[in-house]
This record gives structure tokens, sequence and C-alpha cells, in this order.
């Protein structure tokens, strides 16, 4: 077998692969948007009439630039009967002293200080279980303390969530952004999330798919406390995925919208501090299996990468045209993708071409997730947890 027969069927598998998740994209990947929910649910039957109590539940932890414009929003919504209970983790800033200020304007607004840490729990996962045991809802609404939510988001995701008879709802929320490496690292993180939970297959009973993002994930009170909520995810630093997970374990109706309009926040501000925030979760998302690291790493570096730098690299070698065409193929198809997935995030189209960059930002992150927690273990909100007692909590 030649070199030429080898590279022709390299990037003839690299064209195809790319042409397979182009059109799985387009056909059956997209995920209903929150904003198209009306404000009447689609089997108006099934209303409520006044609509249920929502309790909205805010864990913080040193969160003081930018909890004040978060609960403004959060204060701010059209919805009929809703609490917020803002649950301060052992913030050594101004995070509680600025929730405090709120609840003085806003009697809807209730504030738990945590003092505390209890053993066996991760500090965000601990604060989401202690205001889920405060809240009076019919429904709850875990958030983050950094989110924005648009007024008129927790109208439709309610009637989405009563009209469509669900017990858990997650809506995948738009990323606030600044610099360009930092736009293509997420976006590039956001294909390989794609990819490895099949968010579309969601809704599917017969499907194992799952997924959840932190920012807005929904359950009805009851629901969440029969399958034993944040309490059976104690220790899982990915705890927004694994609580889809545990949904769809349990046999739950579960369903994701699309909220980028919506939902919005920033998670990190720059693309070190998105590294540092991945180091947590990474490794956890791939269940601590060095061998789904390989695996990933090696789709990522031929998929995200290698059309980028052997096509070039063939024209100077004059290697052959079937080769050196179906890799420059890929590589457009794979621009394409990535610039529709940058227009529906709000980003600049044009950030795409650093599209092999956010790859290698996000490989390398995934090695430093794993790396960490095998050496150090992992730590959020509290002492460092080993990578053996890690282990024993997964679904």
């Amino acid at each position: 077998m030649t070199i030429a027969t080898v590279l022709s069927a390299f990037a003839l598998l690299t064209f195809m692969a790319w042409t397979a998740i182009l059109v799985l994209v387009v056909r059956v990947g997209l995920l209903p948007k929150l904003g198209a929910v009306d404000e009447a649910s689609s089997d108006d039957s099934q209303l409520l009439s006044p609509p249920p109590r929502v309790s909205v539940i805010v864990p913080a932890h040193n969160e003081e630039r930018g909890i004040a414009e978060s609960l403004r929003s959060l204060l701010s919504m059209d919805y009929q009967d809703y609490e917020v209970i803002f649950v301060n983790d052992r913030s050594i800033d101004r995070t509680g002293d600025i929730a405090e200020e709120f609840v003085a304007k806003d009697k809807r607004l209730k504030v738990i200080h945590i003092e505390e840490l209890p053993p066996g729990w991760f500090g965000k996962n601990h604060a989401a279980w202690c205001g889920a045991q405060a809240a009076s809802g019919e429904i709850i609404l875990f958030t983050d303390a950094d989110v924005i939510i648009a007024p008129d988001a927790l109208s439709r995701a309610v009637n989405y969530l009563i009209g469509e008879n669900l017990q858990f709802l997650g809506v995948v929320p738009g990323m606030i952004a600044s610099g360009a490496l930092l736009k293509a690292s997420i976006t590039a993180a956001g294909l390989w999330l794609y990819l490895r939970f099949r968010p579309w297959k969601m809704r599917d009973p017969d499907s194992s798919a799952y997924f959840g993002v932190g920012p807005f994930i929904m359950f009805r009170a009851d629901s969440y406390h029969s399958i034993g909520g944040h309490s059976r995810i104690a220790l899982r630093p990915d705890e927004d995925v694994q609580l889809g997970k545990l949904a769809k374990r349990s046999g739950l109706r579960a369903d994701l919208l699309a909220g980028i309009a919506e939902v919005k926040y920033e998670w990190m501000p720059s693309t070190r501090g998105l590294v540092r925030g991945y180091t947590k979760n990474f490794f956890a998302s791939l269940e601590y299996s060095v061998l789904k690291v390989l695996a990933w790493t090696v789709v990522g570096l031929w998929l995200g990468v290698s059309p980028f730098v052997l096509t070039p690299l063939l024209v100077l070698m004059g290697e052959g045209i079937l080769p050196t065409t179906l890799l420059a193929a890929s590589a457009c198809l794979s621009l394409l993708l990535v610039a529709g997935m940058m227009r529906e995030a709000r980003y600049e189209v044009w950030n795409a071409l650093l599209f092999p960059l956010g790859v290698l930002v996000s490989v390398f992150a995934m090695w430093r997730s794993m790396i960490v927690a095998m050496t150090r273990g992992i730590a959020w909100g509290g002492e460092p947890i080993p990578l053996s007692e890690l282990r024993n909590h997964r679904i």
C-alpha cells in the first residue's frame, strides 16, 4: 500500500466524517428555541390557573462582581408567582451583603447563608440542595449567580414544561465572550459537547442521551425530590450534566431548549480562565476515563486540526490532487459548520477561522483536567477530593 493510497483513504474518511456531522446538525440536531415558545402552551388543556409557583434557586460563592445585575434580571421577570432563594455559600467578599440589600427592596427574595460545608459535598451542590429544601414552589429552577435571564424566559419555560408534560427541562444558554480565541474555544467545546452528549435526543424516552447546563435547569419539585436531587450527585463537579443524566436514568420526561438570546452569562472572561474552568469538570464529563480522553484527543486532532495542517503540506509536497482536494473540502465543511454555530451564538462569523486553535485549547484543557484530577484531586469550594473517591460517585 503506497503513501498516496493511505493519504487518499484518510482524506476520504475525514471528508465523510465532516459531511455526516454537517448533515446531522442541519437535519436532526437543532434544538427547539425557547424564544419560539408561545406565552400560552401548545396544549392549553394542561395549563394551570393560577400558574404554578416557581422557586428560583441561586447558589453563589464569591460572586460580588456580577450578582447585582443578575438579581435585577431575576427580580424583573414577568412571571406571576415566584420566589428567588439566594444561597450565599461561605463567600468572603460582599456577595451576601449585596444580596441582603436586595431583600429590603423585594420580599420575593430570600437569602440563606451557609457557614460550613459538610463532608461529602462540593460547595455548589450543597448550596443548591439547601436552597431546594427551603423552596415552596411546585417548580424549581436552578440557575447561577452570574446569569441574566430575559423577563419572559421563565413564563415560556413553564408553559413548555406544562404543555409538554415534562418533569425536567434544560435550556442551553448564550455565552458572553470577548476575544476571538475565546469564542473559537467556546465553539469548539460546544461542538465536542454536541457530539459527546447528543442533546437533540434528550426528549426521546428510548434514548440514553442526556444533558444539562447550569444556568437554567428546571424540575417539577416533586420529581426532583423523588430522585434525590443534588444529594445523588454531591461529589460531581459536572453537576449540571449529571442532573440531566439522573433525570433520564430515573425515567423522568425530559427535554432541552436553546435559549441563546433569553439566558446569557459570561462563564470566563479569557481563554486562560476557560482552561482553568474546564479543569474541574472536563475529565469528569468523560467519567474519569483515560481511554475516553485518548479517544477524544484523536478525534479532535483528526477532525479539527489535521485538514488545516495537511492541506497546505500536501500542496507543498505535491502528493496528489485527490487527498489535497478532500482535505481542503473537509476544512471548508468544518468552517461552514462552525461559522453557523458562531452566528447562532451571536459571535462574529470570521472567528471561525480560529477553530483549529480552539480545538487545541480544548484538547489541552482536557488533558490538564485529567492530570490535575489524577495528581491532586478536584477542589470546588472546599478541600480537594481524591480521584479514587470521585470515581465512587458515578450515576
